[in-house]
């Protein structure tokens, strides 16, 4: 699979790869895999190649050992998302932001923190984040649907993709968007 994906990145030269549902597959292959890729991409001269996984999961401690023992560069920051939906769609009040900045130090290691999670809103799989405010039963107006979705109370990278998205390329949109 790593030379399959070295042919990949050697032929197409992406900036990286979002990698769909990565708890599903073990842990060790995680930690050859992603240190194999990023090498690899760097040696051909893409200094800022980027590797993130989904986890579906709020679990700080489940996500964060994806950053650590895994060595994946980043996940989607699935953690930040519920609390953000907790907090500005639900109304339960800012200690959900609060305790999630307070777990940041959980993805401390070498070579990973909390600032390269990939904030993000919505997907899919749970509904997009204006939607989720729309249907609200606080029926929110288009101003404050605005006001929070525009909202990202982390540093890190921002996430915007297709649902199709696999390669990103140097303007960062899915490689079947351009």
């Amino acid at each position: 699979m790593i030379d399959i994906f070295k042919n990949v990145t050697s032929e197409f030269k992406p900036d990286g790869f979002r990698i769909d549902t990565i708890k599903h597959v073990n842990m060790a292959f995680w930690a050859e895999f992603a240190p194999a890729l990023v090498n690899h991409a760097q040696e051909l001269g893409i200094p800022e190649f980027v590797m993130f996984g989904e986890v579906y999961s709020g679990d700080s401690e489940e996500l964060r050992s994806f950053t650590t023992e895994g060595k994946m560069q980043s996940v989607l920051d699935f953690s930040m998302q519920f609390a953000l939906q907790d907090t500005l769609i639900k109304q339960q009040g800012t200690d959900k932001l609060v305790e999630l900045f307070e777990r940041d130090h959980y993805y401390n290691d070498s070579d990973s923190n909390a600032n390269q999670l990939l904030n993000f809103t919505g997907n899919h799989d749970m509904g997009r984040f204006a939607s989720m405010l729309k249907d609200s039963v606080l029926n929110y107006s288009e101003a404050a649907i605005i006001q929070r979705t525009l909202l990202a109370p982390r540093d890190g990278l921002l996430s915007t993709w297709c649902a199709n998205c696999l390669l990103w390329r140097r303007t960062r949109f899915c490689w079947r968007c351009w």
